[in-house]
């Protein structure tokens, strides 16, 4: 993860590597790095922005030229993890049955690591630190009882706990 007040090394982006990126209105967020692929045709590449290709993105939304599929990007908020098993992030109009993919980062209350929230666990080997569900008009975030998100590495309040990527058919 670079943010943007993080200084860039040379190797920091190399020729036909993929990124998760976030436009948090102001500048885009480096948030991880694929590997790099030896076929351009294999890596995703966003060539409009809300279909207006002179303006910023808007609402975090870019379009997948390779599928055809919409991006969009939600802040979790204020998620107390050690003391509250579940939190509901609002997805808007997506419709659960245009949904392709769901990614879910955490991030810990030092913001020096982000997380996906479905990793394994490594208090319970075999066992997924936590899971997505899609019900109605949320989705809901559900971490498992004792487990990595489960501890005071992830207690602290009043800040954006992480991001929901959403990808759904355009």
């Amino acid at each position: 993860m670079k943010l943007v007040s993080t200084a860039r090394a040379a190797s920091d982006i190399s020729a036909g590597q993929s990124f998760v990126i976030r436009y948090d209105g102001t500048n885009f967020q480096l948030l991880g790095a694929g590997q790099v692929s030896s076929n351009i045709s294999d890596v995703a590449i966003a060539t409009s922005w809300d279909g207006d290709t002179t303006n910023a993105p808007t609402k975090n939304t870019v379009y997948d030229a390779m599928g055809g599929l919409k991006c969009s990007v939600f802040d979790i908020g204020d998620w107390n993890m050690d003391s509250s098993a579940t939190v509901n992030v609002t997805k808007g109009s997506i419709n659960a049955q245009d949904i392709r993919m769901i990614d879910v980062f955490i991030r810990n209350d030092a913001d020096t690591n982000y997380y996906k929230l479905d990793q394994y666990d490594s208090v319970a080997a075999g066992s997924a630190s936590g899971w997505i569900d899609t019900v109605a008009s949320v989705i809901v975030l559900r971490r498992r009882a004792s487990g990595d998100f489960d501890n005071t590495s992830f207690d602290s309040t009043s800040y954006n706990r992480g991001y929901v990527t959403i990808w759904s058919k355009a």
